[in-house]
């Protein structure tokens, strides 16, 4: 015999809320997205099935791209709330399950949602880790709910750095030549009023940072390791030193960058250490 099939159809709308509440842009970091939906117009199967008792309940299936996680527990950190500054967003029914773990996460509702009706979900995802090779632009997010799905959610961009290098000024111990570089490519944007943190490790001394002198953001050639023009020069800096932090790492904050750093770029950030 022949296995059946039946093929799904396109959800009314389904996009990506970028900038919700809870959202965490950063590599390896929790993060909650939020997703808004449309039914679109029930089938005469389906209006056959809900009439007969036989479909009671409405389900959900996230897949997200390689490289992000969803949790195990995935009914912790996931909302079907509506939305207090839109009238137009309804709640959805109570989110009763959700078995995730990997890169799906199936939600089961306590009704059905209706046709015609805009949703807003809310989920906690893991990000992939820095050195992974994500690209938003060519990565689709699906949502299926119930026979209607939608595979060209919009992703998003996940600040992402590759070809991470670091080049020393000075290796001999209590040396005064303390410049030392880091290379790297921005495989995302960062956006005007992003940052760039770094840590470094708490047996080193580092600079006040405030005044400018003691670090430097700059374009990158494709070999060398010597930066070309300045970017985001009047950016604020921070140090965190390990002791008032209490972690094992010092913490150079550029906050909040007067510059956007462009996505596949690459960069030299100097600074000075002991």
């Amino acid at each position: 015999p022949v296995e059946s099939f039946m093929l799904a159809r396109s959800l009314d709308r389904a996009l990506y809320d970028p900038g919700a509440a809870g959202e965490d842009l950063r590599p390896g970091q929790r993060s909650v997205y939020r997703i808004f939906f449309s039914y679109s117009a029930r089938t005469p199967e389906e209006i056959t099935e809900i009439a007969g008792g036989i479909k009671t309940f409405s389900t959900l299936t996230l897949t997200v791209p390689h490289g992000f996680q969803t949790l195990a527990t995935c009914l912790n950190g996931a909302s079907g709330a509506g939305d207090a500054g839109n009238e137009e967003v309804r709640p959805l029914p109570s989110l009763v399950a959700c078995v995730g773990g990997g890169r799906q996460a199936l939600i089961s509702m306590s009704g059905l949602v209706e046709p015609g009706v805009l949703y807003a979900l809310s989920i906690t995802l893991v990000n992939p880790e820095s050195g992974f090779a994500y690209f938003p632009d060519e990565t689709g997010w699906m949502l299926r709910v119930d026979r209607a799905v939608d595979g060209g959610l919009e992703a998003p961009s996940i600040r992402l750095l590759q070809d991470v290098r670091l080049v020393p000024g000075d290796i001999r111990e209590n040396s005064n030549a303390h410049w030392t570089k880091l290379v790297f490519r921005i495989a995302t944007a960062v956006p005007f009023g992003g940052g760039l943190n770094i840590l470094v490790p708490h047996l080193f001394h580092i600079e006040d940072c405030s005044l400018g002198e003691s670090w430097g953001l700059f374009m990158g050639d494709d070999d060398s390791t010597f930066g070309g023009a300045a970017v985001a020069a009047l950016t604020p800096c921070t140090v965190v030193t390990a002791a008032v932090a209490g972690l094992h790492h010092h913490r150079i904050m550029l906050f909040p960058l007067t510059e956007a750093l462009g996505r596949d770029s690459r960069y030299v950030m100097a600074f000075r250490i002991f």
